[in-house]
C-alpha cells in the first residue's frame, strides 16, 4: 500500500493514502507526511485526514509547516485538525505548546489564527500565555481570533480573561462568547461549591 502511495496516478495515490489511514499503522506517518505535500489536492487532503489519527508529537513540526504553507482554506483546516489531534493525545502538552509557539513566531499573520486554535488543543500555561500575548497584539485579525480561542479555552485558567471580556460592552458577540465560556468553565474549577456558585452569580449579573 505504501508503494502505491507513490504511484504516478493521483487516484491510486489517494486510495492508498486512505487505506494507510484505515490500517492505523503508526509507522505510516512518515509516508503520509510526504504525501501531504503531493501535487494533487485530494491526495494532500486525504493524507492530512489520515495523519489526524496516526501522527505523533515527533510529527508535529512537519504538520505545523504544512499548516503554515497550506494553499487553501480546506487544507489549512485539515492540517489544523491533524495538529490539534496530535496535541490532544499527549499527556504532557507543554512540549507541544513550545513547538507551536516557535512556529507562530516565524509564521505569516494569515496562518496565526489557525496556530492559535492548535494552541487551544495543547492548553497549559505556555499555551495560554501565548494566546494572551496575541490577544494584546496589534494585528486585528490575530487579536480577534486569540480572544475567541480564550472564550473556547478548555480549562478554568481562562476564567479571569473571560470575566474581563464579559465586562466589555464594545463587542457584543465576544461578550456573549465570554459569558458562555465562563459558565462552561466555572463548574469544573477545583474549588468548593459555594465559590462556584458565587462566581456564577457574578457572571450572571453581566
Amino acid at each position: 500500500i505504501a508503494t502505491l502511495a507513490t504511484s504516478p496516478d493521483a487516484k491510486t495515490r489517494s486510495l492508498a493514502v486512505e487505506l494507510l489511514g484505515q490500517r492505523r499503522n503508526a509507522g505510516s506517518a512518515a509516508a503520509l507526511i510526504k504525501t501531504a505535500a503531493d501535487a494533487d489536492e485530494q491526495v494532500r487532503l486525504a493524507s492530512l485526514k489520515a495523519l489526524a489519527g496516526l501522527a505523533t508529537a515527533a510529527d508535529l513540526p512537519a504538520l505545523l509547516a504544512l499548516l503554515v504553507q497550506a494553499p487553501s482554506p480546506q487544507e489549512t483546516e485539515a492540517a489544523e485538525a491533524a495538529a490539534s489531534a496530535v496535541c490532544a493525545r499527549q499527556t504532557g502538552r507543554e512540549a507541544c505548546a513550545a513547538t507551536i509557539i516557535a512556529a507562530m513566531n516565524d509564521a505569516p499573520a494569515a496562518a496565526k489564527p489557525a496556530l492559535l486554535r492548535v494552541l487551544r488543543a495543547a492548553a497549559g500555561a505556555k499555551a495560554i500565555a501565548a494566546v494572551r500575548a496575541a490577544a494584546a497584539g496589534a494585528d486585528a485579525d490575530v487579536k480577534t481570533e486569540a480572544l475567541r480561542v480564550l472564550c473556547a479555552w478548555p480549562s478554568p485558567e481562562a476564567i479571569p480573561d473571560l470575566v474581563q471580556l464579559a465586562k466589555n460592552p464594545a463587542d457584543a458577540k465576544l461578550k456573549i462568547l465570554a459569558l458562555r465560556g465562563c459558565l462552561r468553565l466555572i463548574p469544573i474549577q477545583d474549588v468548593p461549591a459555594e465559590k462556584k456558585l458565587a462566581a456564577a452569580k457574578d457572571v450572571m449579573a453581566l
